[in-house]
């Protein structure tokens, strides 16, 4: 190579040689491979390394991975050797790798574009927007002046927006509206015209002066929600990060030489200017979330988030080494903080929300083992509106006093769709009605009433507080941030409707996806959880007019377990309630039932029985005064002679109240697995849903989450070490006669 001299002052062009050879046989002076091979090895090669890293530094963001991958790459350790230099990015092959990045750097910010949710941005207050507007406008303006390019490209980049925005978007959203109704299937060709528009938006903004990715992201921005915007993603998502930015990571590492961060430079100013890079914003975040209030830990973590990089950070860097603004040496800095950046967004946010403590006490979280006079957290989920009146009568009726008063979270469940991002949504009282407050996929016919229900109902009952919230979230990950939800707001109770609505003719067609929201949530719930089969239990409480019945009837059926002892406490505390009349029918065990366990299984069950005993005795004790509280012993020997006893058993009762089977012995077990076609009820809350007696009755089945780590001083060592499960009933306490027997004092001062 030789450097020539150019026209423009102080700039240098540099040309290769390349041997050629005329002669029509195979044999040629150059390599063929060399010719062809190098950029597709160089791509393989950085597909390959970024996976292998990404499974070493799997608890890293994965860009992290890729930027190892490009500095590895680069010219401090596999671009040093000559060999691999030779057969992978050759410098006469430097034209097609950038030709590559581009086009990926295209694509992704069409893709970052087309994923955009605007209504988001809808919801931020005007000082946000002011402030957003101002830190981005007024630095942009005065690089632009002084630049002295501001007619150059800023009018005709504006302009280009602004036609995209008020001219292409509107005959875009008309053209796929006709697709649409001609039935929503999009041809190849509208497919493939819209990637097209892609590049040649890209080309348009690259003439008027900018950059090229600016035009991309905005025909992405303009491209319609719907089925086609879903159709193109599912085509790019994984072509353009996986296959086109690696080729862009690769470049970034050959444009950086670790060495240069330390030509004429002290290598410890160096380091305080990593140092300083990162902290900056960190302590700009910290600052302001001290003035808002927010703990210590969290002002910290805001502040590292906030200062995060991604490949945009990257993209913007690159163009600035283009345009000769940034240099070798600062590049090379620039490119070590992103990366530091990236070390320090995961393990300090971490950190700060580290909850070992806080959540071993929350694994003691039961109703069984809440306090009598304490607040009752409920987080309740409503997916539609069928759902809500059923579950507010649910908890109207669990019985909030002024001594044991009822937190409820309602959320509300929108499962995602289209561009929506996954969100939580909390709904203050001076929230805006019109409506933006909700994503589109649900719009205000379902959200604003199930919150604007909720809110009246809150200033109708004193004693029971509402949270409405809202929770955006894909199905198959929904059960997450119910998880999630109910940690953060410390609940006892979670309570979830069936994925089978009822209708004037039986079961409706079940809903699948809310039906596996429901299994995940069995599994992995850090509470108490409870299955709500609605019947129309708000039809018979308000079916008497403006009067409500003066009793309603609840059977509660025990059959041993701690999932039974759980559905009981929650039976127990509604029987407080004025309308309930509760009858706690106990299912033991027969002589035939006994004989057909073995002699561990016996001993199990004795163990059981001998915990259930002692729980139910103090329970009787402390209702014994109350005549709404009914209770019924029954002998069966199998699950068939739990349903005919439950059968003879039945007077018209409005809730059954069940455990989910945890706990059962076999031989109950093994006679209502037959019945099971759910196994989110449990064997008696399937085989009730299916019965004939029990058709009109809704059903209440309760799963206790499971206590490991409780410890019960008051029980003999010798049971402990039987493999007792211990238990603590919230009935000790005298103070639990103000919930349970308040009801008899209120009738003698009426009589």
């Amino acid at each position: 190579m030789s450097p020539t001299n150019s026209k423009k002052p102080g700039a240098l062009n540099v040309c290769g040689y390349e041997d050629v050879s005329n002669s029509t046989t195979l044999w040629k002076i150059s390599n063929p491979f060399l010719d062809a091979t190098p950029f597709v090895t160089n791509l393989c090669s950085a597909i390959l390394l970024i996976q292998l890293l990404f499974l070493l530094f799997h608890r890293l963001p994965r860009f992290f991975s890729e930027l190892i991958t490009g500095l590895l790459m680069g010219p401090m350790v596999l671009g040093a050797n000559a060999l691999f230099s030779e057969y992978t990015h050759p410098v006469r092959q430097t034209g097609a790798t950038e030709t590559l990045t581009n086009l990926g750097v295209i694509y992704y910010m069409f893709l970052v574009g087309l994923q955009m949710d605007l209504t988001t941005i809808r919801r931020i207050r005007k000082g946000a927007w002011g402030n957003a507007l101002f830190g981005i406008l007024l630095p942009l303006g005065m690089g632009a002046v002084s630049n002295g390019k501001t007619r150059a490209f800023i009018l005709p980049t504006l302009a280009f927006i602004l036609f995209c925005w008020f001219v292409l978007r509107p005959v875009l959203s008309q053209i796929i509206d006709k697709d649409s109704l001609k039935g929503g299937n999009y041809s190849d060709l509208c497919i493939y015209s819209i990637l097209t528009g892609v590049v040649v938006c890209g080309f348009i903004t690259d003439a008027c002066g900018s950059h090229s990715m600016i035009g991309a992201f905005m025909f992405g921005l303009i491209i319609p929600d719907g089925e086609l915007g879903m159709m193109i993603m599912e085509k790019l998502e994984d072509f353009v990060p996986g296959i086109m930015l690696p080729a862009f990571f690769v470049l970034t590492g050959t444009r950086c030489n670790i060495l240069d961060m330390f030509y004429n430079i002290n290598p410890f100013a160096v380091l305080g200017i990593l140092v300083l890079a990162c902290l900056a914003k960190i302590i700009s975040g910290f600052l302001v979330a001290m003035y808002y209030g927010m703990p210590v830990r969290e002002g910290v973590a805001l502040g590292v988030l906030m200062n995060a990089k991604g490949v945009l950070a990257l993209i913007i860097l690159n163009v600035g080494r283009d345009i000769k603004a940034v240099d070798n040496q600062p590049f090379a800095i620039m490119v070590m903080t992103i990366l530091l950046m990236t070390i320090l967004v995961k393990p300090i946010p971490l950190w700060a929300c580290k909850t070992t403590k806080h959540f071993r006490k929350y694994k003691l979280r039961t109703l069984q083992e809440s306090k009598p006079n304490s607040e009752l957290r409920i987080l309740a989920c409503i997916h539609t509106t069928r759902n809500l009146s059923g579950i507010l009568n649910l908890l109207e009726l669990s019985n909030s006093t002024e001594k044991s008063p009822i937190c409820v979270f309602a959320a509300c469940l929108v499962g995602l769709s289209g561009r929506t991002n996954a969100m939580l949504i909390v709904h203050d009282e001076n929230r805006n009605s019109s409506g933006q407050n909700y994503p589109p996929a649900r719009g205000r016919s379902d959200a604003d009433q199930i919150i604007s229900t909720l809110e009246n109902y809150e200033r109708r009952n004193q004693s029971m507080s509402f949270l409405p919230l809202t929770v955006v979230s894909p199905y198959t990950s929904m059960h997450e941030d119910i998880h999630n939800l109910a940690e953060d707001k410390r609940v006892t109770f979670i309570l979830i409707p069936f994925h089978k609505q009822s209708g004037a003719e039986g079961m409706q067609q079940e809903n699948s996806s809310i039906r596996l929201v429901n299994q995940n949530l069995l599994t992995k719930a850090p509470c108490s959880v409870g299955i709500f089969l609605d019947r129309g239990l708000s039809l018979k409480i308000y079916n008497e007019g403006s009067h409500r019945r003066e009793k309603l009837n609840f059977a509660m059926f025990y059959t041993g377990g701690h999932d039974d002892r759980e559905a009981l406490t929650y039976a127990c505390r509604m029987a407080g309630s004025l309308n309930v009349s509760l009858k706690v029918v106990r299912f033991l065990p027969g002589k035939e039932a006994i004989e057909m366990m073995d002699m561990e299984e016996e001993v199990e069950g004795e163990n059981q029985r001998f915990v259930d005993d002692m729980y139910l005795n103090e329970l009787r004790f402390m209702t014994m005064c109350n005549p709404s509280v009914t209770w019924v012993d029954k002998s069966v020997n199998s699950g068939d002679e739990i349903i005919i006893a439950a059968k003879d058993l039945a007077d018209e009762y409005d809730l059954y109240i069940v455990g989910r089977g945890q706990g059962m012995i076999k031989p109950f077990a093994l006679g209502l697995s037959e019945w099971s076609n759910c196994e989110e009820l449990g064997p008696l809350g399937d085989a009730l849903s299916t019965s004939d007696f029990a058709q009109h009755a809704s059903i209440l089945v309760v799963q206790q989450h499971s206590v490991s780590t409780t410890k019960n001083k008051g029980m003999p060592q010798h049971q402990e070490k039987a493999g007792l499960e211990t238990w603590k009933s919230p009935l000790s306490s005298r103070d639990l006669l103000n919930i349970v027997n308040h009801r008899k004092k209120t009738d003698e001062e009426d009589d």
